[in-house]
């Protein structure tokens, strides 16, 4: 098995926040409310740490995410409130 080579990340703070949000589930809209900014914002972003990460999507990124340590997923993490 290939070893994972860390990359440094080419990611802001606030680009992390919101990787780390999608990586749990949530959508842009949802993003955008959690963290009080516009919905365009968080497409942005999407679009700007793809485009710094050459990745193609947003599973791609994740995974880059995660095996780079950029940043962490726990599946029984559950960030939404349920009503």
């Amino acid at each position: 098995m290939a070893q994972t080579e860390k990359i440094d990340c080419p990611l802001s703070k606030r680009e992390l926040e919101v990787l780390f949000l999608i990586a749990h589930g949530y959508k842009s809209k949802q993003i955008a409310d959690q963290l009080f900014i516009d919905y365009t914002t968080i497409r942005t972003h999407r679009q700007n740490m793809m485009n710094k990460t050459r990745t193609h999507n947003m599973a791609q990124l994740c995974s880059l995410a995660v095996k780079s340590e950029w940043i962490k997923f726990d599946p029984l993490l559950n960030l939404k409130e349920e009503k």
